[in-house]
């Protein structure tokens, strides 16, 4: 049985550590004291506050706006994984979700961030984590769309660095070539990368104050969200996470508990850890967080080092990998906020080949979002089976209401 493993212990990983360094440092994190995700014995419940969406939008929405138009938020967009549980040797990113268009995940993705860049006029720097596996492939999909139409001088692509892989002795996985296997450290990466690029400093020089984070599969992101933005920086939060409750449990997503007035995120793989009844009723994590530049300054002038995990990697080979993960900053500050959303309209992640996460359930997603947008606009669609509205257009329902019929008319791409 593979063992879930919480590393309690705090040890400072050095990028481009050789191969030698990364053997001892994985027996360092082995051998450290290991604990319980969960505390035992605590009285565990429903995070006592959470906000809806749909509640504060309003003065809040315009807020988030005049931060973006202010220059105060950069975006990071995860694009790191091997997509090990896809098993395809192309990038994620690379694969057609456009309804119509056929449009590829990285290019609407890149558009929405154009069209929020163009409506602002703002330069929005764009950080781009990815992981030594796939760096020079994403940089060379980015080059060959020319990329997607984004300024090349305002985008980053750093890497998370990577750790060997394990098999259910914990010890260390040889190739068939006889050479140490190692695995991307997960999201919780982007601290080290960003302060080891020096993008850190950078950042804050031309100043940034906050981080729109989200993970690049979730095709119904909505990008530089104004009122998520405006709702952390008016709650003076340090962390905001989005979530949603119409999820089902098939999806595999991590939730939030509270316990002693403080929120922890657990993953999906240690929910035999809390009672069925709990669970099912958690708020689900989506992976779109807005991260202040002052939490992760403090975390790094501490010498902080985000917890490091002993998880399964999703292969069928039973080994484990060792990550991090960017969830676990809400660990060291109590100014969390968490934002409930609609999932019909926020999220729709390409994980699989088949199932709930298949890419072919994110299109049916996306084609249905836009149907409902058309709905609301009054546009009828009877015939239309098929739809896409380009980010460039309009990038969410609130866009496409200030457009007349007659452009959303001339504008939108359908078939029967």
């Amino acid at each position: 049985m593979i063992p879930n493993q919480y590393i309690g212990q705090i040890f400072t990983a050095k990028n481009q550590m050789g191969i030698k360094d990364k053997i001892e440092f994985v027996h360092r994190i082995i051998a450290g004291k290991t604990e319980d995700i969960l505390l035992k014995n605590v009285e565990m419940h429903l995070p006592s506050k959470i906000f809806y969406k749909k509640n504060i939008e309003g003065e809040i929405y315009n807020h988030g706006m005049h931060l973006l138009q202010q220059g105060k938020i950069a975006i990071v967009m995860v694009a790191g994984g091997i997509s090990s549980r896809m098993g395809i040797s192309d990038l994620r990113g690379n694969l057609p979700i456009g309804p119509v268009t056929n449009r590829t995940i990285y290019q609407l993705q890149a558009e929405k961030i154009l069209a929020i860049q163009k409506k602002y006029h703002s330069d929005i720097p764009i950080i781009i984590l990815t992981s030594p596996s796939v760096h020079n492939r994403t940089i060379e999909s980015f080059k060959r769309q020319d990329f997607y139409g984004l300024s090349r001088d305002n985008i980053y692509f750093i890497q998370q660095e990577t750790l060997p892989i394990l098999d259910s002795n914990l010890q260390c996985v040889l190739s068939k070539d006889n050479v140490i296997e190692e695995h991307p450290t997960g999201h919780g990466g982007l601290i080290n990368a960003l302060n080891n690029s020096g993008l850190l400093k950078k950042l804050r020089e031309i100043g940034i104050q906050h981080l729109f984070y989200f993970q690049y599969p979730n095709i119904l992101e909505q990008v530089c969200d104004p009122v998520m933005i405006g709702f952390h920086d008016f709650s003076l939060a340090e962390f905001t996470i989005k979530t949603i409750n119409d999820y089902q449990e098939s999806e595999k997503l991590g939730k939030i508990i509270e316990y002693n007035g403080h929120l922890k995120l657990i993953e999906y793989y240690n929910k035999d850890e809390i009672k069925q009844e709990l669970w099912e009723r958690l708020p689900a994590n989506i992976g779109s967080h807005v991260i202040s530049l002052d939490l992760i300054e403090r975390v790094i002038d501490q010498n902080i080092e985000l917890p490091y995990r002993i998880i399964p990697l999703h292969d069928d080979r039973n080994i484990l990998k060792i990550e991090q993960h960017i969830f676990d900053l809400m660990d060291f500050t109590q100014s969390i906020t968490i934002l409930a959303v609609n999932k019909n309209e926020e999220y729709a992640c390409v994980k699989s080949l088949s199932g709930i996460n298949s890419l072919q359930k994110a299109k049916e997603a996306l084609n249905s979002l836009y149907l409902s947008w058309l709905k609301e606009v009054e546009i009828s669609t009877p015939e239309m089976k098929k739809v896409e509205i380009s980010p460039l257009f309009a990038h969410n329902i609130t866009e496409l209401k200030q457009k007349s019929k007659f452009e959303i008319r001339n504008n939108i791409r359908c078939c029967d």
